[in-house]
């Protein structure tokens, strides 16, 4: 039981075992895409060529990373002055060390280094819920010709690819600074949410669960900045790293 195979089991051991129900001041509430996000993280982690699998990547790690991404919401209730807060993909990024903590890597691994091989293995979390629930970014270049494509991510990409740029804080109050992307909330709803609704204060972490979904797609960039993760437009990304 220590290193299941199926998303369900992990979900259930983790649940069983994790230091969830707290009774304190702050009501978090993990939305069920993020919970996903964590148990697909050990589960992409038990596939990871820099992941010693030798050593097995055990229930510990969605474990020890639930419990971290409560944590940090807990955190972010209490700066802000709020006793429901909802658990977002940012925080999930922010709990490398829990990642790092659990899984021993290879030569490769080290070579990487940890924070960044976590970071990836968080990244294909992310992307493997992207993909069980939103539109495959490049099925509308596979249409045939003449027919019309139906691009769900176009007016995002195309906002990006004009110069903007969004910042996402994972200790930032839950603004509508995602909601000035053209399509972003809808698409959300429309894929994460049941019947095109979401619970309330989700809509931020399904906002911000497209972006990683797109950025792990390479239609996104991402970098680190001190306010937080910032998503921008991946040809002008690479074109400053060209200069550069």
């Amino acid at each position: 039981t220590h290193y299941p195979t199926s998303l369900d089991t992990s979900r259930a051991i983790t649940d069983q075992e994790a230091y969830a129900d707290r009774g304190g001041p702050i009501t978090v509430h993990v939305p069920a895409f993020v919970r996903e996000a964590i148990e697909e993280t050990a589960i992409q982690a038990r596939t990871s060529e820099f992941v010693d699998q030798s050593s097995g990547v055990s229930v510990r790690l969605t474990i020890a990373l639930l419990e971290n991404v409560i944590s940090s919401a807990e955190r972010r209730g209490l700066l802000l002055g709020q006793q429901r807060v909802t658990a977002r993909i940012a925080e999930l990024f922010g709990a490398v060390g829990a990642v790092t903590g659990k899984i021993e890597l290879v030569f490769e691994g080290e070579r990487e280094g940890p924070a960044a091989v976590a970071e990836r293995i968080l990244g294909q979390g992310v992307q493997a819920v992207f993909q069980r629930y939103c539109p495959a970014p490049y099925d509308a270049m596979k249409a045939p010709e003449g027919a019309e494509a139906d691009d769900a991510y176009k007016p995002i990409v195309d906002w990006f690819t004009e110069g903007n740029a969004i910042v996402v804080e994972d200790q930032g109050e839950d603004d509508g600074r995602l909601l000035v992307v053209p399509e972003l909330a809808e698409l959300a709803r429309t894929y994460l949410g049941t019947d095109g609704r979401l619970a309330d204060g989700e809509l931020p972490a399904a906002c911000e669960l497209v972006l990683e979904g797109l950025h792990q797609a390479s239609l996104l960039s991402k970098d680190r900045s001190p306010d937080g993760i910032v998503y921008g437009d991946m040809l002008k990304r690479m074109f400053a790293g060209f200069e550069d």
